[in-house]
């Protein structure tokens, strides 16, 4: 019987400590919510935390988005703003966006301008708490100055300590 590889299988695991996490995009899956709505489903993987350090590598960090092309122009502007966070976070540039627009058919070319996966980027993630009355974790798209502005915040503290 012949060897088989786990080169690239990744088993969803989130991360048990809230922190700034380096992240990087592992699959960009289209598929639709619960509602019916088209939506990109898109995993991350963990490669290190501001105040966790390596601690937390390989876990997983996933996010689901809409696309914003219901028709509902609220919706669709909040869908925008969401995707463009998350862009800024992976290493996009604003202005390159709105000039060129974003092709969501193309985000596994990785000849495309458009590619997401094996892109890097950074989240401020706490963990789901039903005990504290959080269903599902929190996460915020940070870019990679506003990361590092938390890491030094959080060295200032620990070394005031």
């Amino acid at each position: 019987m012949a060897t088989t590889s786990f080169a690239s299988t990744v088993v969803s695991v989130a991360p048990t400590s809230a922190d700034v996490f380096t992240i990087e995009v592992l699959t960009v899956k289209r598929g639709f919510s619960k509602a019916g709505n088209d939506r990109m489903y898109i995993e991350t993987l963990v490669t290190d935390g501001a105040r966790t350090g390596e601690s937390q590598a390989g876990c997983t960090v996933g996010e689901g988005f809409n696309l914003p092309t219901s028709g509902n122009e609220k919706n669709d502007s909040i869908m925008l703003r969401m995707w463009m966070e998350f862009f800024v976070s992976i290493g996009y540039d604003q202005s390159e966006i709105r000039e060129k627009g974003f092709d969501f058919d193309k985000v596994d070319d990785p000849k495309a301008f458009e590619n997401l996966v094996g892109r890097t980027g950074f989240v401020k993630y706490t963990p789901a708490d039903p005990d504290e009355g959080r269903k599902w974790p929190k996460k915020m798209w940070l870019t990679d100055a506003q990361a590092g502005a938390y890491a030094d915040a959080r060295a200032e503290v620990k070394a005031a300590a």
